[in-house]
């Protein structure tokens, strides 16, 4: 029996967990974080196995990016940046104790 894994047929299910990720949020809606934590793992897989590079992967990502969104991942980010949408999450909340917080 032969164990060879198929690499196109892995590199096809990323290709579509990123597409499904992608075009999900640009509907506007809140990707689950189990989806991008599978897609990273996947990416990340592939480095381990020696499959692809760094490289490689963002390559990928950034060619499913451009054709879901119209523009490339820096360009996106820049253009939520230049819209006043913080794309950093904000824990300065956090980091007074419970027992001194406020409720908002």
């Amino acid at each position: 029996m032969d164990n060879t894994p198929d690499i196109a047929t892995y590199f096809h299910e990323l290709d579509r967990l990123l597409t499904q990720l992608f075009t999900l949020s640009n509907r506007g809606v809140r990707t689950p974080i189990e989806m991008k934590h599978r897609c990273e793992g996947y990416m990340r897989a592939a480095v381990v196995l020696g499959i692809a590079n760094n490289a490689e992967i963002q390559q990928r990502m950034e060619s499913i990016h451009q054709t879901i969104f119209g523009m490339s991942i820096a360009e996106r980010r820049a253009r939520k940046q230049a819209q006043g949408v913080n794309t950093e999450l904000d824990y300065s909340y956090y980091d007074t104790p419970t027992y001194t917080r406020t409720p908002n």
